[in-house]
């Protein structure tokens, strides 16, 4: 699967491999990594998945190096983004099932309200458009209207693969926003029988639910402004929202830093001060040089 963000392409290959039994529920369990296009062979960091097959319900680790995947240490975290099976993820999040809803039979709209999705809480129309076969594989074209609680909203074109006898799931084919319009857009490239040959313990991850947060408001973002700063999000170890903090430029340089890499790299100041001075001289789409263990080396501004 590939997705395009300030004009860089990331590439996420999904491995499903293994059938198995987690708590009484049929899964699949496999590994999952996400890597800039032209970063092969850079150390990238790996996460463990469980894919429950009766909800198309997605469980994901914490990113590991892959030497640590032989072990087992993978800690589940929230879901703020399912690449893979977006729709069971909007479903999953208004305590739906998508797998048997009655959209795939109808042409009507069906309001979901409340959903849990996408880092908060947020209304969801989704409306069944027809078959496509203009990706990789002939898919089911979905309208899905989002309305957050702050009152902005969005379209999305979404496509996903039709429930068949030999596809139990209906993965996305391509997402895209409606035209006109900004969004995430990302496609699937290739759908293939394909081991990893990733060496790894196999674990049982359970889906973490997060509990509902009051987003800030906007009061609270311009006091943070006034000051200089950024109001940023704050997630405990199971990547769950427990709070909002003011945060200087420099910190959440530092924090990006981070999140960019492995667990085991370290952030220098003088990497925090390359990347200010791209930003303050309004360069986000910056690239990194990275170390033949895919920690980040510099900073290059475009």
């Amino acid at each position: 699967m590939e997705g395009r963000s300030w004009n860089q392409t990331i590439e996420i290959p999904y491995w499903l491999e293994d059938e198995k039994k987690c708590n009484s529920r049929d899964a699949v369990l496999g590994v999952m990594t996400m890597k800039e296009v032209g970063t092969e062979g850079m150390g990238q960091p790996y996460a463990k998945l469980t894919l429950y097959l009766d909800k198309g319900e997605l469980a994901i680790s914490n990113w590991q190096q892959e030497s640590d995947l032989s072990f087992d240490t993978a800690k589940p975290q929230a879901v703020e983004m399912d690449f893979i099976l977006l729709m069971n993820y909007i479903f999953n999040g208004a305590g739906k099932n998508f797998m048997s809803d009655a959209i795939w039979n109808s042409t009507d709209p069906v309001i979901l309200k409340e959903v849990t999705a996408f880092g908060s809480i947020s209304n969801v129309s989704i409306t069944k458009i027809g078959e496509s076969t203009s990706g990789v594989v002939p898919c089911i074209e979905f309208s899905v209207a989002v309305r957050g609680s702050s009152g902005s909203s969005e379209q999305l074109k979404v496509c996903v693969a039709e429930i068949t006898d030999t596809n139990p799931l209906p993965y996305v084919v391509y997402v895209k926003p409606k035209e006109g319009q900004m969004g995430p857009n990302w496609e699937l490239k290739s759908v293939e029988k394909a081991k990893s040959n990733i060496a790894k313990y196999p674990q049982c991850l359970s889906p973490v639910t997060c509990p509902a947060f009051v987003p800030a408001t906007q009061q609270d973002m311009y006091a943070c402004n006034q000051q200089g700063g950024s109001l940023e999000t704050v997630r405990d170890t199971n990547n769950c929202i427990i709070e909002y903090k003011c945060m200087s430029m420099r910190e959440i340089a530092e924090r990006d830093l981070k999140n960019m890499q492995g667990p085991e790299c370290q952030v220098s100041s003088a990497l925090v001060d390359e990347l200010l001075a791209c930003r303050e001289q309004n360069k986000f789409n910056v690239d990194f040089e990275r170390g033949q263990t895919g920690c980040i080396t510099a900073v290059l501004c475009p």
